[in-house]
């Protein structure tokens, strides 16, 4: 991804998680133990604990690193989600119809009428509503609630505000 800006280093990131998940499995074992004095319940903790504190550890401290330079061109994103339209809110809208056809159907119609939009630069929902399928299970008003802005944006305050307290707290 050449236009990227520090991709390598987030996948690094979410690769660390792997052995995180791995060492996991020593801390279930930490779990079982015969009887109060069994040592080697406990000592798998010798092992797995330092492992997870060293991956995290460079986790964060690459995210920090990363998070101190970044950033956030607010004109570029509104330029892109203006370009994009209603084809923003496809995964979304996916997972809607996804309780009335099913998942796989739904993602089927989701990704051809998405390429077709894109190719022939149409609108989407109005797209997506020419679907027979579709037209059969919901209209477009339901739709386009569904791919609204403030839909999608309502709980990104609460989020911040949980995170910050948790942090704090």
């Amino acid at each position: 991804m050449p236009h990227k800006r520090n991709p390598e280093n987030f996948e690094a990131i979410a690769a660390l998680a792997e052995p995180i998940f791995a060492a996991q499995t020593q801390l279930m074992h930490a779990l079982l133990s015969v009887n109060e004095r069994d040592a080697i319940a406990w000592k798998q903790l010798w092992l797995a604990l330092p492992e997870i504190h060293q991956y995290v550890d460079r986790q964060l401290t690459s995210l920090i690193a990363m998070l101190d330079g970044l950033v956030v061109n607010v004109d570029k994103m509104q330029e892109n989600v203006a370009r994009l339209g209603d084809l923003v809110y496809a995964e979304d809208i996916m997972m809607f119809l996804a309780d009335r056809l099913g998942k796989q159907t739904a993602h089927e119609i989701l990704f051809e009428v998405a390429q077709r939009s894109i190719d022939q630069q149409t609108e989407f929902l109005t797209d997506l509503m020419a679907n027979a399928a579709v037209a059969k299970v919901t209209s477009l008003s339901e739709l386009k609630t569904v791919a609204s802005f403030e839909k999608t944006t309502v709980a990104i305050p609460t989020l911040i505000a949980h995170v910050l307290e948790k942090e704090v707290g």
